[in-house]
């Protein structure tokens, strides 16, 4: 897929790996790691971003409830 040798857009993350080079130096691990690369239209992309916000703050909530309730028994 051509998407994945183009640079990152300014709204997009920009730490990817370089597909391109890493399939040029590391053949293997390049072969592992591009079967886990699949398309997802754009809508549903944003839909799990949305999700990913929710998950995580209801994480970082339950995690700072938790350290508190051991740190002020």
């Amino acid at each position: 897929m051509t998407d994945i040798y183009r640079s990152a857009k300014d709204s997009e993350f920009s730490l990817v790996p370089d597909c391109r080079r890493c399939k040029a130096e590391n053949p293997e691990y390049y072969q592992g790691c591009i079967k886990k690369i699949f398309s997802v239209h754009g809508k549903c992309h944003e839909d799990i971003h949305e999700l990913e916000k929710v998950l995580f703050t209801n994480l970082k909530k339950k995690l700072r409830a938790d350290f508190l309730s051991v740190t002020n028994p």
